[in-house]
């Protein structure tokens, strides 16, 4: 069983995505659930930006890090379902 399992594991990949305008806790809490419901992703985590003061005109950055099975699902799938709910990807971090 435990054989099964880290076959499995090894067969993962991780990337991680700048992603602009990462600032609604609601809106966040939506994509995180989304990229958790994709079919081949394992596990989902969003950091966004400190809550500091910063003038309006200047974006927000905050990471998507998603652990995927390749077999079911890529990288360009995963920034397009991020893209869905109106952030923009700035960059790849990881696998692409």
């Amino acid at each position: 069983m435990k054989d099964r399992l880290m076959e499995r594991i090894e067969h993962l990949n991780e990337i991680s995505m700048v992603v602009e305008d990462l600032a609604c806790k609601h809106c966040i809490r939506n994509l995180l659930n989304d990229l958790r419901a994709v079919d081949g992703v394992v596990a989902a985590r969003i950091n966004s930006a400190p809550a500091i003061d910063e003038p309006l005109d200047e974006s927000i950055y905050g990471t998507a890090t998603v652990k995927y099975n390749p077999a079911f699902v890529q990288p360009q799938d995963i920034r397009r379902k991020i893209e869905q709910h109106g952030f923009r990807v700035v960059r790849f971090q990881g696998a692409e």
